[in-house]
Parts: C-alpha cells; structure tokens; sequence
C-alpha cells in the first residue's frame, strides 16, 4: 500500500472545480509528489504547478522524461539569480508574494500546455505568509473564480500547522471540495523519515 493513497480520492473528484487538501507537515512532500505523478500519469493530462516550497529543478528531477513535455512550473523559491534561471516549461517568479507574476507564470503555463490542465498551489501557508491578509484574500477569490470560469481543476495544498485558522477559513469558502488527511497518522510515513 503507497504511503499517501489517500489522495486518490482527490483525484476521483478534481474536475473543474476548486479543491483543497490539508495535510499535516509529514505528509506534505509524499503527498505533494504522489500528486505530481498521478495527475500526469495520463497521456492527455497536464499540469501546471505553483511550487513555493521546491525550485523547479527539483521538481522536474522527480518526473520521467515523457511526463515533462506536460508540466509547467512556477517556481517561486528559486534561489539562483533570474538571469541564470532558464529552460522550457518553468517561469520563475521572486518570491511566493508576487501574486501578479505568479498568476501572469499561471496563465503562461496553461496557454503552453495542451489536454486537461490542472493548477496545483503547492503551498497555502507560505503563499500567506508572504502575503498581506487582504490581498491574499482578493487573489484566492479573483483566481478561484477565474479556474471556474475557464472550466479548470485547481487543487490548493495547506499543511494545517503552517496556516492560521482565519485563513484556513477564508481558503475553505472559495473550495468546492475539502480534503482533511491532517489528523490521518500514517505509519508508512513514519517508517520512510527513519530510512
């Protein structure tokens, strides 16, 4: 049994909708990079990725060559300067408060990409943890609607201890399902942080 089989029910049900998944901190990366491979397991599947917690170059590290012809990424962690940043499917943004290069990084990825397109936000917390309440606020509205209207999955990750309660709230009005795996204790996890 994989250690985040879990998240398939997410799969079953991201389609053309808003869905956010709250994990707890151990589960994040398994699960993050379980997402990645289920949603371009697909042939006609694509994916556009807003990392704000890995740099593009790990990212694509993790997927098979077929795969990543059909991953966009907008990378919002980069360390390196942009001048040395380059290569297809990435635009790298300077920081996760950057909400206007990350929505422009978005945009950009979905026009490059054919088939079903899904937008992955990798990370809740730190995207509000760089941004003012407020203008986090106005962004998770104006795109969550925006997904709608284009009739595109977006699926919103937040690990519950890197997030406060009145913005967990606020994510929660604009998402169409919720998945709460945060309480789930999984024993597997725990076995693959001591190897």
């Amino acid at each position: 049994m994989q250690p985040v089989s879990f998240m398939k029910e997410v799969f079953a049900n991201a389609n053309q909708n808003v869905s956010l998944v709250l994990l707890n901190q151990k589960q994040f990366r398994p699960a993050a990079n379980y997402l990645i491979e289920e949603l371009l397991s697909a042939p006609t599947s694509s994916l556009v990725y807003v990392s704000l917690t890995e740099n593009a170059e790990n990212v694509f590290s993790q997927v098979l060559d077929t795969a990543k012809k059909r991953l966009f990424i907008v990378d919002g962690v980069s360390t390196k300067p942009l001048q040395e940043r380059s290569g297809p499917g990435a635009e790298y943004i300077d920081s996760p408060a950057n909400l206007t290069g990350m929505q422009i990084g978005i945009e950009r990825g979905i026009e490059a990409l054919k088939g079903k397109r899904t937008v992955v936000i990798d990370s809740l917390g730190a995207l509000a943890a760089y941004t003012p309440k407020k203008e986090f606020g106005k962004f998770l509205y104006l795109f969550t609607n925006k997904m709608k209207l284009d009739d595109k999955t977006l699926i919103l990750i937040a690990t519950t201890d890197s997030i406060d309660a009145d913005t967990l709230d606020f994510a929660k009005q604009f998402s169409d399902k919720i998945y709460d795996f945060s309480a789930l204790y999984i024993s597997s996890i725990e076995l693959m942080d001591l190897k």
